[in-house]
């Protein structure tokens, strides 16, 4: 093996494609030739080894655009909500009830990246909710590519099934405006 060099290269896969977006990087890598080892850490970084022959290209470029939460949500069926109520709760429970209409299982909900989701929650509720992390049970996927007023709920065949897997996605304006009830007269 004198004409090949052993190279190490690494590649941080986005916390906002998930597990599918790790199998994606590591089915990317394997296609490559000479591959010796592949090493995965808790930050989200994968990092490979291979034999490359002097002169090869050894930069890997993975796409992760078809795996980003809002590519998912562009293209799965989505279905706009007009709330009758902005009460958030109330608005919450709508979307899961959409889902159940459709004998869908709600898989994740998305938000922008800077989301008002907290905020209109806290607004329209009285109630803080605390965790970025997860709403009613499931998971928050953030994505730039999202304004930051929407909150999206993904929904799939199966309870067990992960976002890239969605079928339909549920979308709602969120507006912390009340509706206008009062006139005032000069």
């Amino acid at each position: 093996m004198s004409d090949y060099k052993l190279v190490e290269d690494k590649l941080d896969v986005p916390k906002s494609t998930g597990v599918e977006g790790f199998v994606h990087t590591i089915r990317e890598i394997l296609k490559l030739p000479r591959v010796q080892s592949v090493n995965i850490d808790s930050k989200g970084r994968i990092n490979y080894k291979r034999y490359i022959l002097e002169g090869e290209q050894h930069d890997l470029a993975v796409d992760f655009e078809g795996l980003q939460p809002w590519a998912i949500v562009r293209n799965s069926d989505v279905e706009e909500i007009t709330a009758d109520s902005y009460n958030a709760a109330i608005i919450l429970v709508a979307l899961l009830d959409c889902a159940a209409r459709d004998n869908l299982h709600p898989i994740a909900f998305v938000l922008g990246a800077n989301s008002n989701f907290w905020n209109w929650y806290t607004a329209t509720t009285g109630f803080a909710v605390t965790s970025k992390t997860n709403i009613c049970g499931l998971p928050i996927y953030n994505d730039r590519h999202l304004p930051d007023s929407v909150l999206v709920l993904c929904a799939g065949f199966t309870a067990k099934s992960a976002l890239i897997d969605t079928q339909k996605a549920y979308k709602v304006e969120m507006s912390i405006l009340a509706p206008q009830t009062q006139v005032e007269v000069f």
